[in-house]
């Protein structure tokens, strides 16, 4: 879903400045009114959602590179958001439902809308993913070397609200999205991707229907690849092992649990009634004397 939508694009009056590495308009230009691009309702999904199929990656590359030629004007951020978070909970597609949210700026152009569109509201934006059906939203954000339009004190609080905080201490140091630099941009971005697509799909699972109301306590995880089957702790502190995701209807793999689901043979299995197996905290260091 690219964004902004519901205006025309503005190529006549503006674009991009490679000597600023920035946008510049001309003098008294008119810009378009607000309504259309800061309301939700005027967005739709440039391709639809489907399986991963050769066919549906040229679809997505298509539409990228046609939206080449044309620039449309503001960032809100808030109402895209919203827009592609609604989208994902009305699919009907099995499997666990994410929104990747990837800007190269902050939050503008709805201050006059009625649609607030500061870090408070996109923030709102993605905490309501997590409600009802669970749609987390992963951030990616440009911080470039110059302009530095994107800032991290801005998007890693949207991460949070979106429930894909990268590590438990990340809020400490704003590095909870996932970061690129516009010098090795496309590196950056190749293995952002793989690594949200293990979190937000190969090692996210649905609880099963059963579940519901089940006694956490009494669930267990069971691993098998081609290298024997086993049984997986829950690890509440997320290094190795499972846990919940926000609303319990899910859980997630993390450590070397998600890595061993890369094997093309692995399979999970969700087992209930039985003592949940729980990770030991390690020891703590004793201190020298």
């Amino acid at each position: 879903m690219l964004f902004p939508q519901g205006d025309a694009p503005v190529n006549t009056y503006c674009g991009i400045d490679a000597s600023l590495n920035d946008v510049t308009c001309k003098d008294n230009w008119p810009e378009p009114s607000e309504t259309a691009r800061c309301s939700p309702s005027s967005y739709t999904a440039n391709v639809s959602s489907a399986l991963l199929s050769p066919a549906q990656v040229k679809a997505m590359q298509d539409q990228v590179t046609a939206s080449d030629a044309a620039f449309y004007w503001g960032t809100p951020l808030a109402t895209a958001l919203t827009a592609a978070i609604t989208a994902q909970k009305a699919s009907t597609l099995p499997g666990a439902k994410s929104v990747i949210l990837l800007t190269d700026g902050n939050p503008t152009s709805c201050d006059n809308s009625g649609i607030s569109n500061d870090i408070a509201n996109v923030s709102a934006a993605a905490a309501a993913g997590l409600q009802g059906t669970l749609v987390r939203t992963f951030v990616i954000g440009l911080v470039d070397s110059v302009r530095q339009a994107a800032k991290a004190e801005n998007l890693s609080p949207i991460a949070v609200a979106g429930g894909t905080k990268r590590t438990a201490t990340c809020e400490a140091d704003n590095s909870c999205f996932y970061k690129l630099s516009d010098a090795t941009f496309a590196a950056d971005l190749k293995k952002v991707f793989e690594e949200v697509s293990l979190q937000a799909f190969d090692c996210t699972f649905n609880m099963p229907a059963a579940s519901n109301g089940a006694d956490p306590s009494l669930i267990n995880v069971q691993l098998s690849n081609a290298s024997g089957s086993r049984t997986v702790a829950r690890d509440p502190s997320r290094v190795d092992g499972w846990d919940y995701l926000p609303n319990g209807t899910q859980i997630q793999l993390y450590g070397q649990a998600c890595t061993d689901m890369k094997d093309s043979a692995a399979s999970l299995r969700i087992v209930l009634g039985c003592k949940t197996a729980v990770a030991e905290a390690p020891p703590a260091e004793k201190s020298p004397r």
